[in-house]
Parts: structure tokens; sequence; C-alpha cells
């Protein structure tokens, strides 16, 4: 992340409280127990606004809107991501951080294949673990 742009957490948003929320909350994604699905950049695409801001990378999809307040460089620096694959953005800033086991509680599907237009198997554990070097 560039020089200047981490923000100080509020009391209860570090990512110990995250990973205790996400053992907490078994709806955090908001699939409401749905399966994992694939998901076309086009419906990607209209999940843009904090309100309701899913990202995807690496292939897989993630509703973003909990993790907002838990990101250290706060809500403001996602917002770019929102509607979009965010996995250049995350190799630029976040190349050695364990992405999945930060947000993996909140994949909502993948995207499809690129070379067969089938379903890709993008993983089914949806357990928040904390893994990786956040401090960037």
């Amino acid at each position: 992340m560039p020089e200047g742009r981490k923000r100080a957490l509020r009391p209860g948003f570090s990512l110990m409280h995250w990973a205790k929320r996400c053992e907490a909350e078994a709806n955090i994604s908001g699939r409401n127990g749905a399966p994992l699905r694939t998901i076309s950049l086009e419906e990607l695409a209209k999940h843009n606004t904090v309100e309701d801001g899913w990202c995807a990378i690496h292939g897989i999809v993630y509703n973003l809107v909990p993790y907002f307040e838990y990101h250290p460089g706060g809500a403001a620096i996602l917002r770019g991501s929102l509607g979009k694959d965010a996995s250049e953005t995350v190799m630029q800033y976040h190349r050695w951080v364990n992405i999945y086991g930060i947000i993996g509680a909140l994949q909502l599907g993948h995207l499809p294949r690129q070379d067969e237009g089938e379903e890709q198997g993008a993983g089914e554990n949806t357990e928040c673990e904390v893994g990786g070097d956040v401090d960037d």
C-alpha cells in the first residue's frame, strides 16, 4: 500500500476482532446457506457500491461489505475494486498476504473458467482464518 494510506482502526476492528466475527456469524457472506456458484463478470459489475460491494480475487468472488471497517487502509481504498476483478491490485499491494485466509468467509462463488466456460472449483472452505501479514 502506498505510504500514508494506512489508518488507525477503531477499537474492536482489528484482525483478531475480524476473525472472531467470522467465527460467530455463520452467514457473514450473505449467501444465506446457498451453495457457492458461478458469477459472471456482468453480474459482478452490478455490485459496485459500498452498500453492495463485491470483487473477484484470483477467480473467487467475495462480498466485501462486512470487511470494510476492518481493512487497515479503510473502506474508501477498496471502492475502486468493487464490481471488478481486483487480482492485479491485490498482487500489487498485498502479494504476501493470505487473502483467502482473511476474507474466505465472504466467498459468494467464482468466476467462470476462461478456457472452457464451465464452473471452476474455487474451493468450498468458508472458514475465516487469520493468515498472512496484514500490516500493509
